[in-house]
């Protein structure tokens, strides 16, 4: 069934079912956008300290900044277009209608991707954290995966044409001429929210299992070898601050999955209170992934420490400079658990710039 976004009358309010008035739906898309806008910048903010200051030599950072290039482009996506724009206009109908189209494959596609980033970084932790092994070796196989499935995902809802209005933007179309369209409300359970609530179950139990696991180890690396007090270091200072991201995630989808639940179950009568309240919630939180990563992102002590002109000055001469290879020892006997950041002479050399 393919979509038809207009009608013959041009009577039919743009925010209907939901709202009576399209001042509801003009407050709510004017906090996305500017929500969205504010995280593209901290995307970029994020992407432009891992650049500058190689930071991207240390795979955990790495991870970050694939999980903000996406996220950077899941906020392109959400301030893009709006659903509730002169849908009415006959001529403009199919120009409109291909858009809407683009704007949900693309939310759909990069929402996956950033889920399935989290995924990696939270397989990052639990190796790291249990196994004293890196993910590093399985980095150029995350792209395939991360990719692969978000390509093969977002196409489906083309099988059905269940691209379309999703409420006030586009997404996977959950409404046809004003009335609920159960297809695509099915579609969009299928294809993002039931995977979404699995994936969070076993991303929960992989960072508890973790952080247990790091909590009741902890003796074992304080003050004993001094190789053991540079693992318990990194484990503080580059996993601890990468179990944030996907409790972030998590926290920021629970008010778009009620939302979904409500209007999917019949619970979201025409111009009911509680409307407003819920898509608003709904609108913001969904904007916000690159605004939290900037805040845990910039709240890391070695990212404070070099927000320093002195430093931002250093680190862009260091770009300018022809790269000089420097070679050093350590002396870290390669256990086990020592040997699970081979990185760790990059950290001594970048602190000496």
């Amino acid at each position: 069934m393919s979509a038809n976004y207009s009608s013959n009358e041009t009577t039919t309010n743009d925010c209907s079912p939901l709202f009576s008035s399209d001042l509801k739906c003009d407050v709510i898309l004017g906090f996305r956008r500017a929500v969205g806008i504010i995280s593209i910048l901290c995307c970029i903010f994020i992407i432009t300290v891992i650049i500058l200051f190689k930071k991207y030599k240390f795979f955990p950072q790495r991870l970050i900044l694939y999980l903000s290039v996406s996220a950077l482009f899941q906020a392109i996506g959400y301030v893009m277009g709006d659903y509730h724009v002169a849908r009415n206009a006959r001529e403009g109908q199919a120009s409109f209608e291909g858009f809407c189209i683009f704007q949900g494959y693309w939310v759909l596609f990069f929402d996956w991707v950033s889920l399935l980033w989290v995924c990696c970084i939270t397989f990052n932790v639990f190796l790291t954290a249990v196994f004293s092994r890196t993910g590093e070796r399985f980095e150029k196989f995350f792209f395939i995966v991360v990719f692969a499935i978000s390509l093969t995902i977002s196409f489906i809802p083309f099988i059905k044409s269940t691209y379309g209005p999703a409420g006030l933007w586009c997404w996977i179309r959950s409404t046809d001429n004003g009335e609920p369209y159960s297809p695509g409300i099915a579609m969009q359970f299928s294809v993002f929210y039931v995977p979404f609530w699995i994936s969070c179950i076993v991303l929960l139990c992989m960072i508890a299992t973790a952080y247990a696991f790091v909590r009741k180890n902890r003796h074992r690396y304080e003050g004993h070898d001094r190789s053991n007090d540079i693992q318990m270091k990194l484990w503080q200072e580059e996993i601890r601050p990468l179990m944030f991201f996907p409790l972030i995630y998590i926290a920021i989808l629970i008010f778009p999955s009620i939302n979904r639940l409500r209007y999917a179950f019949g619970y979201e009568a025409e111009d009911a209170p509680e409307n407003f309240f819920f898509w608003f919630m709904h609108s913001v939180t969904l904007t916000l992934h690159g605004t939290v990563y900037a805040l845990v992102f910039g709240c890391d002590r070695q990212t404070m420490w070099r927000m320093k002109w002195t430093e931002i000055k250093g680190a862009m001469m260091q770009w300018r400079m022809k790269p000089k290879v420097t070679e050093y020892s350590i002396g870290i006997k390669k256990t086990r658990e020592a040997s699970v950041y081979q990185t760790s002479s990059y950290r001594t050399k970048e602190d000496s710039i």
